[in-house]
């Protein structure tokens, strides 16, 4: 390999890698307009950001419901009772302010994120819900709005997907860590895998 191509690859690892990288976490950020909705829907799993962002709007008046996923996720058992995580945010966010009757959980138990679209379009079917915004870990969110919109397509009932803002997750630099490795290939490998499987 003569000087020319040395400086070439030289010159692309050092501008075009990091350029690509910055292209990809900001491709997995899907964001809508915020605008007033009848609920705030949270997806469960994540850190307490997604909880503390569906606080956020909350209380800014953007919604007036928030409902949450059942995942079945236990997270502790006392006396025989399981204690799961939908429970645990719901005491959480009544805590905080929130009424119980406005916090709806969705029935039966949901294993990924299609199947929670699903479990959110029969609760809100059910309570006549006709808006929400979704709201999920930022690079969760491209591929949470495209099954969310599959799986509401005719339903009459519209819905924004919106990133948590205060997140460990940077589209710009996820790249400089362990963790933006693992979860922005695994988004990817997921979102191929909905293409290939969910929409063939």
């Amino acid at each position: 390999m003569n000087i020319k191509k040395l400086l070439f690859v030289f010159v692309f690892l050092l501008f075009g890698l990091p350029v690509l990288f910055v292209m990809m976490g900001n491709y997995l950020v899907a964001s809508d307009p915020i605008e007033p909705v009848t609920a705030l829907i949270m997806l469960s799993g994540g850190t307490e950001s997604r909880m503390a962002e569906v606080l956020r709007l909350y209380q800014k008046g953007i919604a007036e419901k928030v409902i949450l996923t059942e995942t079945g996720q236990v997270l502790w058992e006392v006396e025989g009772t399981e204690f799961t995580y939908s429970t645990d945010v719901r005491t959480q966010l009544i805590n905080a302010g929130i009424p119980a009757g406005e916090i709806l959980i969705t029935k039966g138990v949901a294993n990924s994120t299609k199947e929670e679209a699903r479990a959110v379009r029969e609760l809100m079917e059910y309570y006549a819900i006709k808006s929400g915004i979704v709201v999920t870990d930022p690079y969760h969110t491209r591929r949470t709005r495209i099954i969310f919109w599959d799986i509401f397509t005719y339903s009459g009932i519209h819905l924004g997907v919106h990133p948590v803002e205060d997140s460990w997750y940077k589209p710009s630099s996820w790249f400089v860590s362990a963790q933006g490795w693992k979860y922005t290939w695994l988004e990817y490998i997921k979102l191929f895998g909905y293409y290939l499987k969910d929409r063939t």
